[in-house]
């Protein structure tokens, strides 16, 4: 790795440097800018085809409110364009393929109004575009970052279709418009838009599901058959809620069963856009694998989280923290108020409680130990791994031991680290100078083994995880495992990038637990072969598993439930 020069047009000197990589994609790396804190650069790959200064010059209408657009070009020393500097958004804004999962939503208070806002963001950025001549074409849903707050960006922008350049023709499977060949155009657009709100309206794609005839996504949009139509081949995903509001249902009508193709419009929609799908409720809880009990039953869960020996639920008002010690029950030891503390974190022994960047030991409600050899940062990343929690701050990595306090003191490590080459939104990945890394626990530090490729998502949980990535326009999910140092990738492709848990046996092997609709796959890490499945009719294929001693940890809906097999 090493720093190196390029030049702005008005021949000013750009320091870059190869270790402040921050992702890498097909085209290009991104770099922070030490100069320019609020910017990055992109600089393109050797062979990859470069902006134009006419493509720069057009993109530079785009409301930059809504576009992260290329702003200044950099040319090496023969005055050829290498990149260009933009905007740096920061570690708040994430991919909206994010909120397709309601359990990410209810964690992060995402809600419908956000939804909306999102939503009327997308169809004003697509309105404009079209306005300047200017077709997005992979309007797909790694290229819109969001916040929480509902703030929204839209970024690959560079690879958009003007009058001087046109569009490489590359789209993700997901959002191709396969009904009309799949060519790019405004009418492209105003289906990938479609598939974007749908998507996260519903949590679901509008032509998933499983078809005994037509088993592709592509086959499904020739056919006209959406998620929603009355098709008795077609099996319907139990996550998919369906659209509410019938001026909203039009729309998706039009464009997927009439074909038509047109700005969606979301005037006069407000209050609670879609519903869960009215199923035949469960009247008996224990399933025939299965013996269920309900830990807790509440409509505002937002979180779980279980070690082997303790569990944590989180609410909109309480912490719920269980021993989980004994084999097919699981006793409540403390219900917290979330007024008193910012968060709480359990290891196999110990708790931790955090408030104010103050970390404490927490032993009852009469006995709770400030820890003084620590302070969180502000804007800390926390990413809890197993018994050790890691925080990233101020471009320093601690590990503190959970369950290693000591008096007024609890055991750490640290190591200096180039902050913003992490990504933690669902699991901790490290960008160290284009070179992926995933952290897992020994048994007794945190160690790291090597990615060869750039991923868009990954869980983890133990020592084994899901890696999403894309390849050849299609999004892949695959089982991988951590063994002697090495990273093992499954070839198999998954549906979904499940909340699965894992149950370790011997030599680094273990079950893996799936969740999926109305049943529990179980998957051995050995050859990642499914060996068995359980049925449990209330579960589906976002519902959250978690491994303890006393049992699988099951969240779905207002329910977490402890599963046992019979």
């Amino acid at each position: 790795m090493a720093a190196f020069y390029l030049f702005l047009e008005n021949k000013q000197k750009i320091k870059l440097d190869d270790k402040n990589e921050i992702h890498r994609g097909g085209e290009g790396r991104i770099l922070t800018v030490a100069a320019r804190k609020d910017k990055v650069a992109k600089i393109y790959h050797q062979g990859i085809p470069t902006i134009s200064t006419d493509q720069h010059r057009y993109l530079s209408t785009l409301d930059r409110d809504l576009f992260v657009i290329p702003q200044e070009l950099l040319f090496d020393v023969s005055g050829q364009i290498k990149g260009f500097l933009m905007e740096y958004l920061g570690a708040h804004f994430f991919p909206i393929s994010t909120i397709f999962n309601k359990n990410f939503c209810t964690r992060n208070g995402i809600d419908h109004a956000t939804k909306q806002h999102i939503g009327q963001s997308l169809i004003k950025a697509m309105q404009y575009a079209h306005s300047q001549k200017v077709i997005i074409g992979d309007f797909n849903q790694y290229n819109i970052l969001v916040t929480t707050q509902g703030e929204t960006k839209l970024i690959d922008t560079d690879s958009y279709q003007t009058p001087s350049h046109q569009h490489s023709g590359m789209l993700l499977d997901d959002i191709r418009d396969y009904l009309y060949g799949g060519l790019v155009s405004q009418n492209s657009d105003f289906f990938a838009l479609s598939v974007i709100l749908f998507y996260q309206f519903t949590h679901t794609h509008p032509f998933k599901g499983i078809h005994k005839k037509y088993k592709s996504l592509s086959d499904r949009m020739i056919h006209k058959i959406p998620i929603f139509s009355a098709d008795p081949n077609l099996k319907t995903p139990k996550c998919y809620e369906a659209i509410a509001k019938a001026n909203l249902q039009t729309q998706f009508t039009r464009l997927y069963v009439a074909g038509e193709r047109f700005l969606m419009n979301l005037k006069g929609i407000s209050g609670r856009i879609s519903t869960k799908i009215k199923t035949i409720p469960i009247t008996k809880l224990d399933q025939k694998d299965l013996s269920v009990h309900i830990l807790l039953e509440s409509n505002n869960i937002l979180d779980i989280f279980f070690s082997a020996q303790k569990g944590l639920i989180e609410t909109a008002t309480h912490w719920f923290v269980f021993d989980t010690a004994n084999k097919g029950y699981a006793s409540k030891k403390h219900e917290i108020k979330k007024t008193d503390w910012d968060k709480l974190i359990i290891g196999s022994e110990n708790m931790l409680a955090i408030r104010q960047n103050r970390l404490f030991h927490y032993i009852s409600e009469t006995e709770i130990v400030e820890l003084t050899n620590f302070t969180i940062p502000d804007n800390a990343i926390l990413h809890q791994s197993e018994n050790i929690l890691i925080v990233i701050g101020n471009d320093v990595m601690t590990w503190l031991y959970i369950d290693e306090i000591y008096n007024q003191s609890i055991r750490n490590k640290r190591t200096e680290v180039f902050q913003a080459g992490f990504r933690y939104l669902t699991g901790l990945v490290q960008n160290a100078g284009g070179i992926y890394r995933i952290f897992y626990n020994t048994g007794k530090d945190i160690a790291t083994v090597k990615l060869n490729e750039s991923v868009k998502e990954i869980k983890q949980n133990h020592q084994v995880g899901i890696l999403q990535s894309i390849e050849n326009d299609h999004v892949k999910n695959r089982y991988f495992k951590i063994k002697g140092l090495q990273l093992e990738i499954s070839s198999t492709e998954l549906e979904y990038s499940y909340d699965f848990t894992f149950m370790p046996t011997y030599g680094g092997e273990g079950f893996i637990f799936e969740p999926n609709d109305n049943r529990i796959n179980i998957v051995r890490t050995q050859d990642f072969k499914t060996i068995s499945t359980m049925e449990a009719l209330f579960v589906t294929e976002q519902s959250k598993l978690q491994y303890c001693q006393s049992g699988i940890i099951a969240w779905e809906g207002d329910n977490v439930y402890l599963l046992n097999k019979k």
